[in-house]
C-alpha cells in the first residue's frame, strides 16, 4: 500500500516518523524544518525528541526548540530552557523567556527580571512585554526599565507597566509621556495615559 493510499491515522503517523527521524539529519535546515513542523503539529507528541536540539550547535536550532518546547506543555524540559536564557545568542535567549512563560515557570519573573539588563534590545523587550502578566510584583522592574537606553524597552516597559499596574502607572507613564526624549515614546505613553 502507497502512502498517499494509506488511512490516515497511518499517513499522520508514518509522517510524524519521518519529521522525528530528520531531527537527527546531518542538514541544519532539515532539522530547523522538521523541527517546525513538529512545533507547530504534534508538540505534545515531539517534546521528549525536541529536548537534545537545545544544545544543538546551530543557534537558529535553538531557538526553534525552545519555541518547540513552549507550545508542547512539557513543563519537564524547564529546568533545560532555563539554562538558554544565558545562551549566545539573542534569539535562543528571546524563545526561552517566552517558553518559561509559557510553561508557567514558578521563577518567570525573577527570570524576566534579570532578562531586564541583557545586552540585547530584544531580550530585554520581549522580558518587559512578559512581565506584564506578572501583577503588581512586577512594577518596580518596569519602573526602571521605563529609563532603559532604548525607545523600544522603554515603551514596552511602559504598556507592561499601564497592562499591569492600571491607574497607579500615572504618575510614571506621565513623567515618561513629557520627558522622555523620544517623540515615539511619548505619543505612545500618552495614548496609553489616554485609556488608564
Amino acid at each position: 500500500m502507497t502512502v498517499r493510499h494509506a488511512p490516515a491515522k497511518e499517513r499522520e503517523n508514518l509522517f510524524l516518523s519521518d519529521m522525528l527521524d530528520g531531527l537527527r539529519d546531518r542538514i541544519p535546515l532539515w532539522r530547523w524544518y522538521c523541527l517546525g513542523m513538529l512545533g507547530r503539529h504534534y508538540p505534545e507528541r515531539a517534546a521528549q525528541a525536541v529536548l537534545p536540539l537545545l544544545d544543538d550547535g546551530e543557534p537558529p536550532l535553538r531557538a526553534a526548540a525552545a519555541r518547540a518546547l513552549a507550545a508542547s506543555g512539557y513543563a519537564q524540559a524547564l529546568p533545560r530552557l532555563e539554562n538558554l536564557l544565558q545562551d549566545p545568542y539573542a534569539p535562543a535567549r528571546v524563545a526561552a523567556l517566552e517558553a518559561v512563560f509559557a510553561l508557567k515557570c514558578p521563577r518567570s519573573l525573577e527570570r524576566a527580571q534579570a532578562l531586564l539588563t541583557d545586552s540585547s534590545v530584544a531580550v530585554r523587550k520581549t522580558a518587559a512585554r512578559l512581565l506584564a502578566s506578572c501583577g503588581h510584583a512586577a512594577v518596580p522592574a518596569l519602573e526602571r526599565a521605563c529609563e532603559d537606553s532604548h525607545p523600544l524597552v522603554r515603551l514596552a516597559a511602559a504598556r507592561a507597566l499601564a497592562s499591569c499596574a492600571g491607574k497607579s502607572a500615572r504618575a510614571p507613564l506621565e513623567k515618561l509621556s513629557s520627558s522622555d526624549p523620544d517623540c515615539g515614546v511619548r505619543s505612545g505613553v500618552c495614548l496609553l495615559l489616554e485609556n488608564l
